[in-house]
């Protein structure tokens, strides 16, 4: 019943907003409410009734639940189980992020139902002031609750944020490292409509399409990884050109409904550009799935610190990933908010490093030109006269 409770405040806010601030309107909502509370079943019972699979508490995000199928393998297999339940974090206050990534985690073998429930992934410290990381519940086996109607949390955030290995981490959940996996996508199920555009962009050009994930509004301006602007409009300006005119590759924006205002703030600042010809614009077109298929198939991609290069590391495509200097805080409210400097490399496939087809980029140090010079010395140009041509365009730059 403490559950309803977590952010009732928010909810009456939002009420109040939603019904123009009629006091009886909203006392009707907060009663309406409380009969569902009082009369209808909780569904946490549901929970633990259902013991024919184990129930695992993940955060709601794409990056988050690839990081928690990291180990969740594992656990099935200690377990002799085939298995789980996913206890989804969910919450109105999540806003246009809400449940984002449930048309992917309904594709992997193992997951057997994915359950939305308002549990509170926090402690009342969100932040911790000595590390500037997130705090999280209790890694490990769980007491189930109302409130926490799982068996099990695997929101492993918390200790990749502070640099923890996924052995170290495989050990705090008393798990065997060896049947830890970063091959997360192994069983994950593609259908052939999800294909269907990254099929046909490979048409216009065999060797391949660029994936550029240029992230929120928010995001590049008033919060978290890019807060501040420290990468520009104009560094995206000139990072595409630079690969459209001298790799020669089709370059594909994506992103969800809610990438578009930054997308268009990109087109208004940089208004001579001709995006048109330059662009294949899918922000907000494709699904969850059919975006995958499209990280999949990509030549490479680069992107804002999200789900998007969090899914095309795993799947293997060359991707060059955005990360903040630990210096900079992430929130303009606290002094120290930031992760460990391991945490851009601890989840990553060791194959990826190996073969330089991971790349980290920072914020306030590159900027377009040097992000495609990254690019070109991992060994990234399709061919040897595209190669010829970067290496000859960025000799020139540095010359001047």
């Amino acid at each position: 019943m403490d559950n309803y409770f977590l952010g009732l405040d928010k909810k009456i806010a939002k009420w109040k907003v939603k019904y123009c601030g009629h006091p009886r309107l909203v006392l009707l909502k907060i009663i309406f409410q409380s009969f569902k509370l009082l009369f209808l079943p909780d569904k946490s019972y549901k929970f633990r009734l259902d013991k024919k699979y184990p129930s695992v508490a993940i955060a709601p995000g794409i990056g988050d639940a690839l990081w928690s199928f990291m180990f969740i393998p594992a656990l099935l297999k200690k377990l002799g189980q085939k298995r789980v339940n996913l206890i989804a974090c969910d919450a109105e206050d999540q806003g246009v992020v809400r449940k984002r990534s449930y048309n992917m985690l309904e594709r992997f073998g193992f997951v057997e139902k994915v359950i939305p429930f308002n549990f509170r992934m926090h402690p009342e410290q969100i932040v911790d002031p000595e590390t500037g990381c997130y705090n999280y519940i209790p890694l490990g086996k769980n007491e189930i609750t109302d409130d926490n109607p799982f068996d099990y949390s695997y929101i492993v955030n918390g200790e990749l944020e502070r640099g923890k290995s996924l052995e170290e981490i495989a050990k705090e959940l008393n798990l065997d490292p060896k049947d830890v996996t970063t091959d997360v996508f192994s069983d994950y199920k593609v259908f052939p409509e999800d294909e269907v555009i990254a099929n046909k962009l490979l048409s216009l050009n065999p060797k391949g399409y660029i994936v550029l994930y240029f992230g929120p509004l928010k995001g590049n301006t008033e919060e978290n990884f890019n807060r501040g602007e420290l990468w520009k409009t104009y560094d995206w300006y000139v990072l595409s050109k630079l690969l459209h005119d001298i790799w020669k590759l089709p370059i594909v924006i994506i992103g969800a409904h809610y990438d578009l205002s930054y997308y268009n703030k990109f087109l208004q600042e940089i208004p001579d550009y001709d995006s048109a010809n330059s662009f294949v614009n899918l922000i907000g077109v494709t699904s969850l799935p059919e975006t995958i298929a499209l990280l999949k198939k990509a030549y490479c991609v680069v992107g804002y610190t999200c789900g998007m290069p969090i899914t095309s590391t795993y799947l293997g495509t060359r991707t060059a990933m955005f990360w903040r200097p630990q210096n900079l805080s992430l929130s303009k409210h606290l002094k120290k908010h930031g992760f460990s400097k391991e945490f851009c490399f601890n989840w990553v496939p060791k194959k990826m490093v190996e073969e330089n087809r991971y790349i980290t980029l920072w914020y306030s140090e590159d900027d377009g030109y040097s992000v495609f010079e990254k690019m070109v010395l991992a060994g990234w140009s399709p061919d040897k006269d595209s190669e010829k041509k970067a290496l000859e365009f960025l000799k020139n730059v540095k010359g001047k």
